[in-house]
Order: C-alpha cells, then sequence, then structure tokens
C-alpha cells in the first residue's frame, strides 16, 4: 500500500553518550515545506531554506521551483545565476505558480540571462498582475512586495506610488526584509511620500537585521551622511564592511573609498586596492574605473599602465563616463598608449 503523504522522521540518534534526539523533519505535505523554507528566508538562512524548498520541488510543487530560482537570482546562498533562475522561474510557471511570471518579466525587461524583450516583458507583467493582486490580498509577503514593485514602476497595471506604499508597508511589518529596504529607500529619496530619514534608518535597520547587504550598505551611507542619525564614518565603514563581505560590490566600491581617502579609517591603499579589484571583478564599473587609477598612480599596487588601460577600458564598455572621458585624455596625451587624436575624440564621443 502506497503511503498517502511522503514524511521524513528523524528519530534518535546512538553515540557514546547514550541516545541523543535529533530535530524532526517529519513532514506531511509540500506545504509544510514551503512554511519552512520560507521562514528560513525570512531569516536569510538560504542553504537550511534550499533544503525545504527543494523537498516542495520534488513534490512537484510550484511555489518551491520558484524560490529555487530567486535564490539564483540574487545569489542567494550561491553565485548569482539567471539562467538557472530564468529555467525555475519558467518551470514554476508550468506547475501553475503565476507569481513567477512576474519574475520572468524582470528579467526580459533588464537582460538578465536573456536578451532584452520589452513586449514580452510587458506581457508577462500583465499576465501575473491579478495572480499577484490575489496572493497579496491572502497575506503573501512575497506577492506584496512583487505587487508593491509593479505599482510603483507601472509595470503591468497602471503606476500607483500610494497603492504601492500601501503594500511595501504591509510587507514590511510582516518581517520581509526586500521590502523593508524599498520602504527605506521610499522614505530616504521622498519617493511618493514624504522625506522622512528616521522613517527611512527604521526600515533599513529592520533589514539590515537580517544581515540583508543592500539595507546593511544604506544604513552605512546614513551614519556616513548624517540621514537620520549623527555622521558616524567609522560605524558607517562597519556596516559597509558587514555588506562588503557578503559580496555586495558597491559596498566593497564604498570601502575602497574609505580606505583610500581614510574616511572612518586611517588611510590604507593595499586595503583600497583589494576592495576595488573585489567590487571591480564583480563587474561594478565605478570600481574598475577606481582601481584603473590605483594602477596609474601606483597606490596599493606596483604602478601598471597597461592595467590602468585595461580597467579603464572594462568601465568606459559598461558605460562609465569617467573611464571613457579619461581614455580620451590618455590617448591625447599618449599616456600608457600611443598618442592618437582620432581615438581620443571617439572616446571623448
Amino acid at each position: 500500500m502506497f503511503l498517502k503523504k511522503n514524511a521524513i522522521q528523524l528519530i534518535l540518534f546512538i553515540s557514546l553518550n547514550g541516545f541523543i534526539p535529533i530535530l524532526s523533519l517529519a513532514q506531511d505535505d509540500a506545504k509544510s515545506y514551503l512554511k519552512q523554507g520560507r521562514a528560513l528566508l525570512g531569516q536569510r538562512k538560504f542553504a537550511e531554506a534550499e533544503l525545504f524548498f527543494e523537498k516542495a520541488d520534488k513534490f512537484g510543487e510550484g511555489e518551491g521551483t520558484y524560490f529555487l530560482g530567486l535564490l539564483h537570482y540574487y545569489g542567494w546562498g550561491k553565485p548569482r545565476n539567471y539562467s538557472q533562475a530564468i529555467q525555475s522561474f519558467a518551470k514554476a510557471s508550468q506547475r501553475g505558480y503565476k507569481m513567477a511570471d512576474y519574475r520572468l518579466g524582470q528579467c526580459y525587461n533588464a537582460g538578465f540571462g536573456v536578451e532584452v524583450d520589452k513586449a514580452k516583458a510587458s506581457q508577462l507583467f500583465q499576465e501575473s498582475a491579478s495572480v499577484l493582486k490575489q496572493l497579496a490580498n491572502e497575506g503573501d509577503t512575497e506577492a506584496m512586495t512583487n505587487l508593491g514593485r509593479m505599482l510603483h514602476r507601472g509595470q503591468g497595471c497602471p503606476k500607483n506610488i500610494q497603492e504601492a506604499i500601501i503594500w511595501m508597508n504591509k510587507a514590511a511589518e510582516a518581517g520581509h526584509f526586500l521590502a523593508q529596504n524599498s520602504l527605506g529607500e521610499m522614505y530616504r529619496n521622498g519617493d511618493g511620500i514624504e522625506k522622512n530619514y528616521n522613517t527611512a534608518v527604521y526600515w533599513y535597520t529592520q533589514a539590515a537585521n537580517v544581515g540583508y547587504p543592500i539595507a546593511l550598505y544604506n544604513l552605512g551611507e546614513c551614519y556616513e551622511e548624517g540621514l537620520g542619525v549623527a555622521a558616524d564614518s567609522p560605524t558607517a565603514v562597519k556596516y559597509y564592511l558587514a555588506a562588503a563581505e557578503q559580496g555586495y560590490e558597491v559596498a566593497q566600491n564604498a570601502l575602497g573609498v574609505a580606505y583610500e581617502i581614510g574616511e572612518g579609517v586611517g588611510v590604507d591603499y593595499k586595503k583600497a586596492f583589494e576592495w576595488y579589484k573585489k567590487a571591480a571583478q564583480n563587474d561594478y564599473e565605478t570600481a574598475q574605473f577606481n582601481l584603473g587609477n590605483m594602477f596609474r598612480y601606483g597606490r596599493g599596487t606596483p604602478k601598471d599602465l597597461k592595467q590602468m588601460l585595461f580597467w579603464f577600458t572594462k568601465a568606459a564598455e559598461a558605460g562609465y563616463e569617467d573611464a571613457q572621458v579619461q581614455i580620451g585624455h590618455l590617448y591625447a596625451n599618449g599616456e600608457g598608449v600611443p598618442r592618437d587624436y582620432d581615438e581620443a575624440e571617439q572616446w571623448f564621443k
């Protein structure tokens, strides 16, 4: 006779000291796995959450497949992989979990792992809008957050910032760290709501408390600039470091700047170079330009004009205007390259 519901239970473990009870993982269905996975995700315990989402996925639950895609999309607990994320989102959608269409729309809209296709993105946004609204009304915090973003950007529905804030606030109050950070940004920028730096800091802090790196960085900026808190550069550096250690390239670059100019820490060109390098290797064009300048002037590394040009070019090709202008000057002055006024003019354009 086949069991109706699959369950796994770890009962007891025999050790030299006797019987030691081990955490029981007995679950009667995929919904239980999803509940545990989402709870762990909210605590940013990604490896543990992934195990439960994988179990739900094996039951054919599109929601579990969606969250597996989300881990790849954001690079949570693993290197970011948009191609794998798209596969998971598409599979989730095929299984009937249409919130995945919203994430697929984001990928097509921005060209994450696929060629940009605005028409396809718009179609996917429209197809997911009603589902997001239904799930949000049922109390799903992920749906609330995504619906808030759609309303904020006018994707798949008319733009409505006030309604976006309502949904973001509901998700944030329920503990969704992405919504908490987004709400902090809205209050900081006065985006559809009156600017309130104190409230921005509050929401950044809520998301930072579970280790969300972008919120940690944003909180660091508030301490650096004295927004909603007393200006405190050493504290800013502390938050930048916490975000940078999780691989957030913007924070890595900010640490590089701090060490290069001695803001909140002592001047240390070697550390500045290392943090710029980490951010540059994570394809952050501002850091690529900064790293090029470190090679240009021999700060924290031997002077190397070939490496300077390499990193300037990487940044310039990514659209970083300061790098484009500097390459123009290099060719105009013959610095590290043969003097070439025609080439210089092309870069100045």
